[in-house]
């Protein structure tokens, strides 16, 4: 349901965006600020409190991240995490130069950028919304998860081939299906690795690798983007490296496993 809900607003986003973007380069700054306050006051008056007043003032022992590995299946779990690093990682380079190479390859405007994510964030709700649901019974996290890779691996070799408009959109649709298999059962395997008292510090943990490749991706993707600059094959620097992370993540996600979890404390 939080993954269709991602989706939903994937769709919205960049359409509503490239509207904006028509109306003034600063409009779509000032529609995201305005979301936030809506985020923000939606939150503070319709989301429940988690914990109970009892339970806000209980507190354990303060034990250090170091411990994890003593509460977790740590093989599986530091490989989920290295896996999602650099997947993130990949997949903030395509993001990062995908509206440049729109622009340059294509001639799309940012209105038309927005209607091509907007597709792919479509894709997002089919898949998370309801193909998931029937694949992991049948498939499992692993297979899905290297399944997912290997379409990245694919889509991004394929996305600045010259495969003309309906080619972009194809791939970009690709792209959507794998992110939508990777992503939903990396995160289901660490959540799987650790004792139930440490699921947030070790979900935080991960979010924190996600967030360390959302952080080089980029960077790297603007730094090898000017290796094309008036090129015919504009953006396929930056796309072929991100392949290239892929080919890394299935190096590192091959030795994934189904993970044995710790017995809980007491039992």
């Amino acid at each position: 349901m939080i993954g269709a809900a991602f989706g939903i607003g994937f769709i919205i986003g960049p359409a509503l965006g490239g509207i904006a973007a028509q109306i003034s380069p600063n409009a779509p700054f000032f529609l995201v600020g305005i979301l936030c306050l809506i985020n923000a006051v939606l939150i503070w008056t319709s989301l429940p409190e988690s914990l109970t007043q009892e339970r806000r003032h209980l507190h354990g022992a303060p034990q250090p991240l170091t411990a994890l590995p003593r509460h977790a299946d740590g093989p599986v779990y530091f490989t989920v995490a290295a896996s999602y690093l650099v997947c993130l990682a990949a997949f903030s380079i395509m993001t990062t130069v995908f509206s440049l190479f729109a622009q340059e390859r294509f001639g799309m405007d940012e209105q038309h950028v927005g209607y091509v994510m907007a597709a792919i964030g479509f894709v997002g709700v089919i898949m998370q919304g309801g193909v998931m649901r029937k694949l992991l019974p049948a498939y499992g996290d692993i297979r899905l998860a290297l399944s997912g890779m290997s379409i990245l691996l694919v889509s991004f070799v394929l996305l600045p081939l010259d495969t003309g408009l309906y080619g972009l959109y194809a791939v970009s649709c690709l792209i959507a299906v794998g992110n939508s298999l990777v992503q939903p059962t990396l995160n289901g395997l660490a959540s799987r690795c650790v004792t139930n008292a440490w699921q947030g510090r070790a979900m935080g943990l991960l979010q924190s690798s996600a967030s360390l490749g959302r952080t080089v991706g980029p960077v790297l993707g603007g730094w090898l983007l000017g290796f094309d600059r008036g090129d015919a094959h504009y953006g396929r620097t930056p796309f072929w490296v991100a392949a290239a992370l892929m080919a890394v993540t299935l190096a590192i996600a091959s030795r994934l496993r189904d993970p044995q979890c710790p017995p809980e404390p007491g039992t």
